[in-house]
């Protein structure tokens, strides 16, 4: 029996995903700045090297990408445009499973008009796991020189070595946060240990039956 211990290392969802955006700017040589320019990199703030960018003139802005299942969030950094990064703004960082509009849950907020002032920002989320990542603003432009999303899949977790497991049975859904193996939205009811399950969180007071691996896996 060997003990694998969980690794908290995530990866660039980006790579993995598809990117799209409300509108798309064209310039008067006929270059358009599609979505998909903010994960293919160079990762600096230069719009001479290639930034996604939405077209002016619109009540409503946003930039999306859209994972194949669920995934699991840590960290999203991403690079604005550095002579006009005054356009971000305001903006908003949403986690959904459907669209901007509906079944969102907010990440982050520039509350304070200051994301001019950070060109380069790191943003944590916390949050459920999800199919798609939003950037949304009002009345200008969403520009994104360059993007990483990490995590991992909702459903696997990664161990040393560098390999996926699959996440406890125990869990709803089989659902998990990477770093530690601990189940999302708690354990299934019918699987919690003497079966004792808080009635208000959906977890098991005294753990899951089985191996109750929610901190350690043993293979």
């Amino acid at each position: 029996m060997v003990l694998l211990k969980i690794n908290a290392d995530s990866v660039n969802l980006a790579l993995h995903g598809t990117a799209e955006q409300e509108t798309t700017y064209t310039d008067s040589d006929g270059n358009s700045y599609s979505a998909n320019l903010a994960i293919e990199g160079p990762s600096n703030n230069n719009w001479a090297d290639g930034c996604s960018s939405t077209a002016a003139g619109q009540s409503t802005q946003w930039w999306g990408m859209s994972f194949p299942k669920l995934v699991y969030i840590t960290n999203i950094r991403y690079y604005l445009r550095n002579d006009t990064a005054e356009r971000m703004n305001g903006f908003r960082l949403y986690l959904a499973n459907d669209t901007v509009y509906k079944n969102t849950e907010l990440c982050f907020v520039d509350t304070g008009n200051q994301a001019f002032q950070n060109l380069i920002h790191s943003v944590d989320c916390d949050l459920s796991p999800t199919k798609n990542v939003y950037f949304f603003n009002r009345n200008t432009l969403i520009e994104i020189c360059y993007i990483e999303i990490n995590g991992k899949d909702a459903g696997k977790v990664l161990g040393e070595p560098i390999v996926q497991r699959n996440c406890p049975v125990e869990c709803i859904d089989r659902h998990c946060y990477p770093a530690n193996g601990s189940c999302i939205w708690g354990c299934d009811e019918q699987k919690c240990f003497h079966g004792e399950c808080d009635p208000n969180t959906d977890v098991c007071m005294k753990g899951c039956e089985g191996k109750r691996r929610e901190i350690l896996y043993f293979l």
